[in-house]
C-alpha cells in the first residue's frame, strides 16, 4: 500500500542506517512513513487517522491494539522516532474527538512525549476531549515541508543525501 500511495518519502542516512531500534525496526519505520504520509503541510489537519487505524497499518504489537496504555507507549514512541533525527518530520499534533471532530487539542511541544505518562495524558488531552480510550481519538500530523527537508540535504557535511522511495 504504501508503493500504491503514489507519494514520495524523504528517507534520511539517519533513518536507513538506525541500529539503536532494530528489534523494533519494522513498525517504527512503518511509523515514520504512515506519519509523513498522513501528515499536513499547510497547517489545516485535514487529514485524522484513528489511533487504532495508525495501531494496524504499522503492524504495532497485538498488546498496543488491546490495551490503552499500551497503545499510547506505541504511539510515544513512534512520534519520538519520527522525530529522533536531526531534521524533525513532525511539527504539530492535533486529537480530536471520535465522532465530528467538533473538540480538538494541540499539541506543540513535542517533547512531552518522551516522558508523557498516560494518566497525565488522559487528563490533559482524552479528558478534554471527553473520550476515555486513545484508540478511539482521531490523530492528524502537521510536518516539516518536504522543501525545508531538502534545503537541509544541500547543507555540506549535514544532512548527506535523501534517498527518495515512491
Amino acid at each position: 500500500t504504501i508503493l500504491n500511495d503514489k507519494q514520495y518519502y524523504l528517507i534520511s542516512p539517519e533513518l536507513r542506517q538506525d541500529r539503536a531500534s532494530e528489534d523494533k525496526k519494522g513498525y517504527l519505520l512503518y511509523s515514520y512513513l504512515v506519519i509523513i504520509g498522513y501528515a499536513n503541510t499547510k497547517r489545516n489537519f485535514k487529514t485524522q487517522l484513528k489511533v487504532s487505524t495508525l495501531l494496524n497499518k504499522i503492524n504495532a504489537p497485538d498488546r498496543a491494539k488491546e490495551r490503552q496504555k499500551e497503545a499510547f507507549d506505541v504511539l510515544c514512541e513512534c512520534i519520538n522516532y519520527t522525530n529522533k533525527f536531526e531534521f524533525k518530520a513532525i511539527k504539530q499534533i492535533k486529537f480530536f474527538d471520535s465522532s465530528k471532530c467538533e473538540k480538538s487539542k494541540l499539541i506543540t511541544d513535542l517533547e512531552k512525549f518522551k516522558n508523557w505518562d498516560y494518566n497525565d495524558f488522559q487528563n490533559e488531552v482524552l479528558n478534554e476531549l471527553g473520550l476515555t480510550d486513545i484508540r478511539e481519538a482521531l490523530i492528524s500530523f502537521n510536518n516539516t515541508p518536504i522543501k525545508e527537508l531538502s534545503e537541509k540535504t544541500e547543507e555540506p557535511g549535514k544532512m548527506g543525501e535523501f534517498k527518495v522511495f515512491f
